[in-house]
């Protein structure tokens, strides 16, 4: 798509402004893609596959098992998913990021153990009680792009 879309603009600067132009500016735009292709392949090789098993093993085995807002683990004094979400906003905090939170009411699923375990799980009655989930949004400027956004969707909270 990408490539389609270079050689769309490529026959628009034919047309405009003439072939040393579009010779030119198809030029300059090969010399990003290169830079940024490798750039990519240099943030692929930075990845720290540790860094990220300990964060994993954080959220998702210990401490916290699950990431449930009807769970609180004994002797803490909020549920699961908030612990979750205190912990990914200070890392996104530490990391130069400004995070805001914003409340959602919503209703945990039911479980019926007795049930296969993929057909466990079934919806809320409205008789069920309501909690605050919270969307986490974190917003960094970049330095050589201010004016660009990325877009990075996670989710977060167990199925409950």
């Amino acid at each position: 798509m990408r490539q389609t879309g270079l050689y769309t603009i490529g026959l628009l600067f034919l047309f405009s402004m003439g072939l040393p132009d579009a010779v030119q500016a198809r030029h300059k735009e090969s010399d990003d893609s290169k830079k940024l292709d490798a750039n990519i392949r240099r943030l692929i090789r930075d990845v720290d596959s540790m860094r990220i098993s300990k964060h994993l093993f954080y959220l998702a085995k210990d401490p916290l098992p699950y990431r449930k807002l009807n769970l609180t683990l004994p002797g803490h004094k909020k549920n699961t998913l908030y612990e979750a979400n205190d912990y990914l906003a200070g890392k996104l905090k530490a990391w130069g990021y400004q995070v805001k939170r914003e409340g959602v009411q919503v209703q945990a699923f039911r479980r019926d153990t007795s049930k296969p375990k993929h057909a466990q799980y079934s919806s809320p009655q409205p008789e069920d009680p309501w909690y605050t989930g919270y969307n986490l949004y974190a917003e960094r400027k970049g330095r050589s792009h201010p004016d660009r956004i990325i877009v990075v969707i996670a989710h977060k909270d167990s199925q409950s």
